[in-house]
């Protein structure tokens, strides 16, 4: 499938207006921890939703399986790391200047997660994004949503990497068939079958590929976390932030 056909089906100037909203213009930002811990999150109704939103749910802490099964597991893991280094990692990410040194950082944040994770059998640690996909997700909605990070939004939105879950794997518009296969995935795969660092990079380097060859039609900047808009089909939901664009 080509770039062409990839912007007629869906990748059209409203859809980057909704991105661009989104991403570099959201109505509503949180304090870190709030994005972090969980923040309540009004629908289009003015009304709350049912529970709590965070940047991370349980839906994927839940492949992380215990060692000890009534002791805390990934998701406390994970959440108490990035409260915890909140300072540290804001100041991080305030001298990230390029895509290079956020995979970096990244990279760091992985690591001492790794070390964290005690209770969390050792064979679930090792597929690279298996760690990767939430870490992926939590600075994402923090440069996306974080009041700490407000002036610096601009400059690392178009920096950040797309999460890869199985809705971005089944999307044939990000990805086709044959590209899947060259890096022995297909459309049943989830997050932990892209098992190294290499294969990521490369689904990551063909996205910005992609999304370069979009902004070229288009004639404005399409960045490689827009297509993060795909998940949920949130480019048509209500909503000015990830959170409010989540299907209710």
């Amino acid at each position: 499938m080509s770039i062409a056909d990839t912007q007629q089906s869906c990748f059209t100037s409203a859809y980057v207006d909704k991105a661009d909203l989104v991403f570099l213009r959201p109505g509503n930002r949180y304090l870190w921890d709030e994005i972090v811990l969980g923040v309540v999150v009004l629908t289009a109704r003015g009304t709350p939703r049912a529970r709590p939103v965070s940047a991370v749910e349980m839906n994927t802490f839940r492949g992380f399986h215990r060692v000890i099964k009534n002791c805390p597991g990934a998701q406390e893991g994970f959440r108490s790391y990035f409260v915890e280094e909140r300072i540290n990692l804001t100041h991080a990410l305030e001298q990230v200047e390029t895509r290079e040194q956020l995979h970096e950082l990244q990279n760091r944040i992985c690591e001492s997660l790794r070390g964290r994770l005690k209770n969390v059998r050792s064979e679930q640690l090792r597929s690279y994004n298996k760690l990767r996909k939430p870490v992926d997700l939590y600075i994402e909605h923090l440069v996306n949503m974080a009041l700490e990070l407000d002036t610096h939004r601009s400059r690392l939105t178009p920096l950040l990497f797309l999460p890869l879950d199985s809705q971005i794997l089944q999307h044939p518009e990000l990805f086709t068939y044959n590209e899947l296969r060259t890096e022995g995935l297909s459309r049943r795969s989830t997050y932990k079958d892209v098992t190294t660092e290499t294969m990521y990079q490369s689904m990551q380097q063909l996205l910005k590929q992609k999304a370069d060859g979009i902004a070229s039609q288009l004639h404005r900047s399409f960045h490689v976390i827009y297509f993060d808009l795909i998940w949920g089909s949130r480019f048509r939901n209500w909503g000015s932030n990830l959170f409010e664009t989540i299907p209710e």
